[in-house]
C-alpha cells in the first residue's frame, strides 16, 4: 500500500445518477408509500415508530417548507442533534 498518497481516486465504473436524497425519497414513496421506510432503532421492539415512505415524505417536506421560510437558497444549515429519526 502506497502510504505517500493523500486521496483515493473516484469510483467510476458505474454511471451516477442524476438525482437528490429529496428524488430518492420522491421516487421511493411513489413507487411504494406504504411500505415502511424507517423504524427507530429502540431496544424494545414494542416501542419501535415506523414511517412509511408516504408519511416520511410528508414530514420531510413539512422540514423542507420550514427551512425555506428561515433560510435562503444556498444558505448552509447545520444541525446539531441525537441520533433519532426525528
Amino acid at each position: 500500500m502506497d502510504l505517500s498518497v493523500s486521496h483515493w481516486p473516484a469510483e467510476n465504473s458505474s454511471a451516477v445518477a442524476e438525482t437528490t436524497v429529496g428524488g430518492v425519497l420522491r421516487a421511493a414513496a411513489a413507487a411504494a408509500p406504504d411500505r415502511v421506510a424507517l423504524v427507530a432503532g429502540l431496544p424494545d421492539p414494542a416501542l419501535r415508530r415506523r414511517w412509511t415512505y408516504a408519511e416520511l415524505l410528508e414530514q420531510s417536506q413539512r422540514v423542507a417548507r420550514a427551512l425555506a421560510t428561515r433560510f435562503a437558497p444556498g444558505e448552509r444549515v447545520a444541525v446539531w442533534a441525537p441520533n433519532i429519526p426525528e
